[in-house]
C-alpha cells in the first residue's frame, strides 16, 4: 500500500523490543483448530449405492434388440430356403459341368490364338487378352462351385 500525502511520515529508526517468533508461536498455540473444508463422502449411503446405471440398462436393451432382429433375419432365411429352393440333381449338374468345360475349351482356344501367336502392340489386344483370362478364372470357379455335394437353387416366383 502506497502512503498518500494525508499520512504523516513514518519514523526513521524506530526500533521494537517484540520478538515475532515467539509472538507467533504463542499466537498459534492458543488459535482455535481450523474446521476441515469437507468431509469425504460416504459412498455407501448414496441412494444409488449398489444399483445398475440406467445407461447399462439402456445398452443391454439395445444389444437384446440387435439380437432380436439377427434372430428374425437368420428365421426369415431359413423359411427363404425350406419354401423356395429346392436340390440340384447329379445329372443336371454333371449337365452343367459340362456346358461349363466346352465353353472353357472354346475361350481357351481363342485365348491361344490371340495371345501367343502375335504381338500385343496394342491397347485392344491387351484389353482381349485381360478378358480372356478373366473369363477363363470366373468359369473355373463355377465348375468348382458346382463339384460340391448339395447344391441349393433357390425359385424365384
Amino acid at each position: 500500500m502506497c502512503p498518500s500525502k494525508a499520512d504523516p511520515p513514518p519514523v526513521m529508526g524506530l526500533v521494537t523490543s517484540k520478538n515475532f517468533v515467539v509472538a507467533n508461536a504463542v499466537e498459534t498455540i492458543l488459535a482455535a483448530p481450523k474446521k476441515p473444508a469437507q468431509a469425504t463422502k460416504d459412498y455407501l449411503h448414496k441412494e444409488d449405492y449398489g444399483k445398475v446405471p440406467k445407461y447399462l440398462s439402456q445398452i443391454k436393451a439395445d444389444i437384446n434388440d440387435e439380437y432380436e432382429y439377427i434372430r428374425q433375419l437368420q428365421a426369415q432365411e431359413d423359411d427363404r430356403r425350406n419354401g423356395q429352393s429346392t436340390a440340384l440333381g447329379d445329372e443336371d449338374r454333371y449337365k452343367l459341368i459340362e456346358g461349363l468345360k466346352a465353353k472353357w475349351e472354346q475361350v481357351n482356344t481363342d485365348y491361344q490364338a490371340t495371345t501367343h501367336l502375335t504381338k500385343l502392340d496394342t491397347i485392344g489386344k491387351v484389353k482381349r487378352k485381360e478378358k480372356y483370362e478373366s473369363t477363363l478364372q470366373q468359369i473355373e470357379k463355377d465348375i468348382e462351385k458346382l463339384n460340391r455335394k448339395n447344391i441349393y437353387i433357390d425359385q424365384l416366383s
